[in-house]
């Protein structure tokens, strides 16, 4: 009865009626580059990550003689890692589905995110 576009695409397992785009996860979408940051796994309990963020942030503080960009990189994977609702989106879509979850642009938005942790 029904057929051709978009119907295809859903027979095969894909599509989205409104376009989401976040509907299920990408299978070539980095999840560890935070965790990576942070030196913790990805199973990592709060505590530890609390507890890894406060360690790195000594280490690499600009005002200790630290490297500034990697301090940055150390706050923005915190600010992600520490929220339970930014860590699931994540967990399953990468820094887009961060970006997705928190809107796009303006100082600390997503842009900086992604130039942050890919270069640009």
């Amino acid at each position: 009865m029904f057929g051709g576009i978009p119907f295809e695409s859903f027979a095969n397992g894909g599509g989205s009626f409104h376009g989401s785009g976040m509907s299920t996860p990408r299978e070539d979408v980095d999840t560890t580059k935070l965790y990576e940051t942070l030196e913790v796994p990805k199973d990592a309990p709060q505590k530890q990550i609390k507890k890894s963020y406060f360690r790195l942030s000594k280490v690499h503080h600009p005002d200790k003689g630290g490297d500034e960009h990697k301090f940055k990189e150390i706050n923005a994977a915190y600010e992600i890692l520490s929220d339970p609702e930014k860590r699931e989106a994540y967990d399953k879509y990468g820094l887009e589905g961060v970006a997705e979850e928190g809107g796009r642009g303006g100082p600390g938005g997503a842009d900086d995110l992604f130039s942050m942790f890919f270069g640009g």
